[in-house]
């Protein structure tokens, strides 16, 4: 999860811990960053020239 959504998740888990948040909500939350987190590229793959960029070197 990258720093930004940790910190807004953080933020929504807060508002459901104090009440202002119903449980269903923050499971809609959770699914969203999950389906957010696994469609993200590994930090290494996005900047790893493909063979192609390699061969023009």
């Amino acid at each position: 999860m990258t720093d930004i959504l940790k910190a807004v998740h953080d933020s929504v888990a807060g508002l459901k811990n104090a009440g202002l948040l119903e449980q269903s909500i923050m499971n809609e939350f959770d699914t969203l960053c999950e389906k957010t987190k696994t469609e993200q590229l590994p930090e290494n793959q996005a900047t790893k020239p493909t063979s192609k960029q390699s061969s023009q070197k």
